[in-house]
């Protein structure tokens, strides 16, 4: 049933390049774009994953290829309590191994940025959503610290993953030590931004569908990053996490139909993204109070160095952020 995985990374350009791929007449996506199926242990309301992909893709046209773009799929590590049943799998293969496991001949598209420019629009998302009260540079201060930096591998999460979520040469080596070497495209932010119609044009021929396809909506901004929330109190995860919390309400809900819990989970996952990105204020950067120092910065580039030569081994080149983003 999966065609294809974008599997990160998070805060790179996936939501642009999700609403970009849906527009092929050949391809199927959700609309609320993650599908983070194959990142807990196991699903509450599904036996397999081709039982869920099914269900979430139900309205696949005849002939076109299904794909989901879900950030979550480069962490490495399970968000669950048990990362494998025998604790043998590393934290960089074991989302690998399950999708290889569930669709050993899907491909792969990964879009990578700058890791110290993702790293700051991480911990400005976590700020805005009420998770972070740390500055950035006491954050990534604590992060670096070796201990840390275990941990952060081990069970990456919204708040100590700064660091960690931008050491792409070893997150793409754990895939490629489950993936061949030609089932994986790697792309960049920067390319996105400059020619989305090159990169398009780049993905579709690796997925093989019609490469001269022109989506309507390239250039279009979809993901500005947001410094704050209009209303601090409208957040619908929130209100999920409490409900679970009733016992009324969880009784309730667990002697509802599992149909009917699917529908519901389903229309609340897209309604709840929807609200999330209106609700969040545009960013001024140039006005940005929490401002990192030039020594952290230099520091957290130093940090990713080694890193980076892993991946330009992967690539067969160096990345393209030698200079800090602007």
């Amino acid at each position: 049933m999966l065609d294809f995985f974008v599997i990160g990374a998070a805060k790179a350009g996936t939501t642009a390049l999700h609403h970009l791929l849906r527009t092929h007449p050949e391809l199927c996506l959700p609309e609320a774009k993650e599908l983070p199926y194959f990142v807990t242990p196991k699903h509450a309301y599904y036996e397999s994953a081709a039982e869920f992909f099914a269900d979430a893709f139900e309205h696949r046209g005849e002939g076109q290829l299904c794909g989901t773009v879900t950030p979550q799929y480069l962490y490495g590590a399970l968000l669950g309590p048990d990362r494998s049943a025998d604790g043998s799998d590393s934290p960089e293969t074991t989302i690998p191994t399950r999708i290889r496991d569930a669709y050993p001949d899907a491909r792969l598209i990964a879009i990578l940025r700058d890791p110290v420019a993702r790293a700051r629009s991480h911990h400005r998302m976590s700020v805005m959503r009420g998770l972070e009260q740390r500055p950035f540079d006491v954050a990534i201060e604590q992060l670096l610290e070796p201990a840390a930096l275990v941990k952060s591998r081990a069970r990456p999460d919204e708040t100590n993953g700064y660091v960690v979520l931008g050491e792409y040469g070893r997150l793409l080596g754990g895939y490629l030590d489950v993936f061949p070497r030609e089932q994986l495209l790697i792309l960049f932010q920067g390319q996105l931004e400059q020619d989305p119609g090159a990169v398009c044009a780049t993905v579709f021929a690796f997925l093989g569908v019609d490469s001269a396809f022109r989506p309507p909506n390239l250039g279009r901004r979809y993901h500005d990053g947001g410094s704050h929330r209009r209303f601090a109190w409208l957040d619908l995860t929130t209100w999920q996490r409490a409900a679970r919390r009733s016992e009324l309400l969880s009784g309730l809900w667990q002697r509802a139909p599992r149909s009917l819990r699917r529908r519901i989970l389903k229309r609340f996952n897209l309604t709840s993204r929807k609200l999330f990105l209106w609700n969040r204020v545009s960013v001024d950067t140039a006005a940005e109070p929490d401002t990192p120092s030039a020594e952290m910065l230099t520091r957290l580039r130093a940090h990713y160095r080694e890193d980076e030569v892993r991946l330009g081994k992967l690539l067969g080149t160096p990345p393209p952020w030698g200079e800090p983003e602007a």
